[in-house]
């Protein structure tokens, strides 16, 4: 877990910054509306004297993503950071969670594998 970057995921209905095209200087207000996954909302933008427009897909500022030059998720979906910039520790718990139940599932997968290779019998079809 140490070389996941944990992804926060706001409530709904949290408000937060748009960033069209993921460029932070054309920041909009915008209401989380749903969650996809962690730190991936679908949100209602806000921009000045403008009609509200849903974007759904959006990443969070700090994922991975938006670091490859060029990429076209960016472009299309732009990105979100919290209002004030600091991230509420109980929005990385989804995510925490999730990699918790990953984790699990690994280890009960590896274990019935392993108890499997136990009762099977050594024959020309293994």
């Amino acid at each position: 877990m140490s070389d996941v970057k944990l992804m926060p995921t706001p409530p709904i209905g949290e408000r937060i910054v748009f960033f069209e095209r993921g460029d932070k200087s054309a920041s909009r207000a915008a209401i989380v509306t749903n969650i996809e996954e962690c730190g991936k909302i679908k949100l209602i933008m806000f921009a000045p004297n403008g009609v509200p427009a849903h974007r759904m897909g959006v990443l969070h500022a700090s994922h991975p993503q938006h670091e490859v030059p060029g990429n076209p998720v960016t472009f299309r979906t732009g990105s979100w950071d919290y209002v004030r910039g600091a991230v509420p520790k109980e929005d990385f718990d989804a995510h925490k969670k999730l990699l918790k139940e990953r984790e699990e599932s690994r280890v009960a997968q590896l274990k019935a594998f392993e108890a499997a290779q136990l009762v099977c019998n050594p024959c020309s079809m293994c």
